[in-house]
């Protein structure tokens, strides 16, 4: 991406938003492309980007894959990245407003869905749902998630604040928000919830996926002769889980 691009958009961004698109636009396209080649995910048809955020993993997928689909939930997010893909031309790359946990895509849409750090947003076993309803059988499901290490680290830490987010506060709310939503089965779009593997897999499961792979974030590498991804993040923070992924097959 253009460092230009990438100025002139993050001027238009406040607070966490705006350090947030700095860092995940400054990152090296080939930092994601290794990432998502040691996924499997290339030589799709049409793949879901499931909660595009900024749209940092979007060229990735559109330069490995005949056809993207995003959606995001942030309005904010969604009128940043239509307004930078309409200024590079990248009209190929279908966008929508919305809630992954209910979509307007049909039935076996996709042939692969790309889920980073979103499905802790949101109703975990409705998006499951909705996420199993929109791919084909037998396509590729890659999700990632936060456990229980992180959100410590983020209250004893304060990592990455910005004047409009408090990563202490965040964490605080969270585990607020999971114990409620345990409580409850009951949680809003956009609350942040902690998930364990154990738990996050079960969910997956009983909504008709097979478990393929699970790792520590970046570390599942399908070809590890061919590329070596980076990972962002730590697998434990505090001798708790941290941050985690998996790759799922709809049956």
């Amino acid at each position: 991406m253009d460092k230009a691009i990438i100025e002139k958009y993050a001027d238009m961004l406040q607070g966490n938003d705006k350090g947030f698109f700095g860092r995940v636009w400054q990152t090296s396209d080939e930092v994601y492309l290794d990432r998502l080649k040691a996924i499997g995910f290339e030589n799709f048809n049409h793949v879901l980007d499931a909660g595009f955020g900024f749209g940092q993993w979007m060229l990735p997928l559109s330069k490995l894959n005949k056809k993207v689909s995003g959606i995001e939930f942030a309005q904010n997010r969604f009128e940043t990245v239509k307004k930078m893909f309409d200024e590079l031309k990248l009209s190929d790359i279908d966008l929508r407003n919305g809630s992954i946990e209910k979509t307007t895509f049909d039935d076996n849409s996709f042939d692969a869905i790309f889920c980073y750090s979103v499905i802790l947003c949101t109703d975990v076993n409705k998006t499951l749902t909705e996420m199993h309803r929109v791919l084909k059988k037998g396509g590729k499901f890659y999700l990632n998630s936060n456990g229980l290490g992180w959100y410590i680290y983020n209250m004893l830490e304060d990592h990455n604040p910005a004047s409009d987010f408090s990563p202490r506060q965040m964490a605080i709310e969270t585990i607020e928000n999971t114990i409620n939503y345990l409580a409850t089965g009951k949680t809003e779009p956009g609350k942040l919830t902690c998930t364990s593997k154990a738990y996050l897999i079960s969910r997956a499961e009983a909504a008709g996926f097979k478990l393929l792979e699970v790792n520590g974030e970046g570390k599942i590498n399908l070809f590890p002769d061919k590329v070596q991804p980076k990972s962002f993040f730590k697998d434990t923070y505090y001798d708790r889980e941290g941050v985690f992924e998996l790759l799922l097959e709809k049956l």
